[in-house]
């Protein structure tokens, strides 16, 4: 999932004023910055918790490569279950009932001397049917790109603007 933005006119701008050129980068940054918290703020609010809440902390944000090249902002989880999260899973093998226990007893489903016969209940029927996607990244994009594309669209300004002080 992406959202591609185009600023028309900055480049023209910076050929026009080469002294903008360090405002229009350092604004340019400056929006990417703003526009991956964004994302990963919706993104967060729309991760489910778990057993642990590692997931939903996990949520982080880098911004790759300068202005005036393809500087990309990425919202992501390094969690290897991010992506089942994310997605749902199909039905076939067993999940791991470990992890599943430990949510069972957090989320006192069970009494801890019978959490793992219902973890391996569920288990099962994950194995069986599957579970359903959280698609937190992709309904939190969904709910950013609105402010995101505001952001670049007011950059010129905010560059012409930022040059005036």
């Amino acid at each position: 999932m992406q959202v591609n933005v185009r600023v028309e006119g900055i480049n023209k701008l910076v050929r026009l004023i080469p002294e903008a050129r360090d405002t229009a980068d350092r604004e340019s940054k400056a929006a990417m910055y703003e526009s991956v918290a964004i994302v990963e703020e919706q993104v967060v609010g729309l991760t489910p918790v778990g057993a642990t809440g590692n997931l939903r902390q996990s949520i982080t944000t880098e911004v790759r490569g300068a202005a005036f090249q393809k500087m990309r902002g990425y919202v992501f989880t390094p969690i290897a279950y991010g992506l089942p999260v994310e997605e749902g899973r199909a039905p076939g093998r067993f999940p791991p009932i470990d992890p599943i226990e430990l949510w069972v007893i957090r989320k006192r489903i069970a009494p801890a001397n019978e959490a793992r016969r219902v973890a391996f209940l569920i288990a099962r029927s994950i194995a069986r049917h599957g579970t359903k996607g959280a698609f937190m990244f992709e309904r939190g994009l969904d709910k950013a790109t609105p402010k995101v594309i505001s952001i670049w669209d007011d950059l010129p300004v905010r560059i012409v603007e930022a040059m005036a002080r």
